[in-house]
């Protein structure tokens, strides 16, 4: 007869309750037999019997209980829940089964949580403006070799050079001379100036780079020279090679034939011996 043990009253009251599941029993004890119980996934079982008893797990696993001294016996996680009928255990002292159910762990349901919307901020772009390049007037340096006779604020009047150590075949020049005017066309000849010094330094990195292209590219020359001077010697010396290998095989062969002949002649003697034999001792009587 099947007795309810004291796993069976909890999980009554639990059912009851409401307020737990029978997934969260872990530990059971066991004091009468045969018994059925129900825990979860690689719990453990606390038997305790009055006797010694031999039991036997699913057919498989011996289990010896001693009496008064608690067994705990930890499921295997081959014990899982996805076999509804339970698990087996024998008493072999009495041949009575008792059964272990086991089922999932509880797992708390994920709790929802609604998606926090934002509002989008709207960013204007920045707007970026070009700099305005004002170019620099550049203060006209007067030389002592022109003499400018100003006839007004705004325009000066005609020169002519004073002729000294320099340049002397420069034309003279006639017309009037507009003081912004000039400073305008100087400041235009002093960048482009300026860009032509840039392009130079340039032009000079560029061709320091070549330079250092074509050192690399020469040693890079001596070194395959180098390797095809040792390829050509180790050509030579597989040729030789090759030669003394051609000269064995040609003595190989000679001394084939040579001794093909002594072998031939060998057999011949040794025919003309047995003939000789044969006269001797059929003819002879020797």
């Amino acid at each position: 007869m099947m007795k309810i043990i004291t796993a069976i009253s909890i999980l009554s009251l639990i059912a009851l309750t409401g307020t737990a599941y029978a997934e969260d029993v872990t530990d059971v004890e066991v004091n009468t037999f045969p018994f059925e119980i129900t825990l979860v996934e690689e719990g453990t079982v606390i038997i305790t019997s009055d006797i010694d008893r031999t039991l036997k797990l699913n057919g498989v696993f011996t289990i010896e209980v001693k009496a008064e001294e608690p067994f705990n016996l930890v499921l295997s996680p081959l014990m899982n829940s996805e076999n509804i009928d339970g698990w087996y255990v024998q008493d072999l002292s009495t041949g009575e089964y008792s059964i272990i159910h086991t089922v999932d762990p509880y797992v708390e349901p994920p709790v929802y949580v609604a998606p926090v919307y934002v509002e989008p901020v709207y960013v204007p772009e920045p707007i970026i403006e070009e700099p305005v390049i004002i170019p620099e007037i550049v203060e006209p340096i007067v030389e002592s070799i022109v003499n400018f006779n100003a006839t007004s604020n705004l325009t000066l009047g005609t020169f002519e050079p004073i002729q000294t150590t320099g340049i002397q075949n420069v034309a003279i020049y006639e017309g009037e001379v507009d003081l912004i005017t000039m400073q305008t066309k100087l400041a235009e000849v002093t960048l482009k100036f300026n860009e032509s010094i840039q392009k130079i330094a340039d032009q000079k990195q560029q061709l320091e780079a070549i330079n250092a292209n074509m050192t690399s590219l020469q040693t890079d020359r001596e070194s395959l020279s180098s390797q095809v001077i040792s390829l050509q010697a180790n050509t030579t010396a597989i040729d030789m090679k090759d030669n003394k290998i051609s000269v064995l095989e040609s003595n190989i062969v000679s001394l084939t034939n040579d001794r093909d002949q002594w072998k031939t002649l060998a057999n011949n003697w040794y025919g003309v011996a047995m003939a000789q034999l044969e006269v001797m001792v059929n003819i002879l009587g020797l």
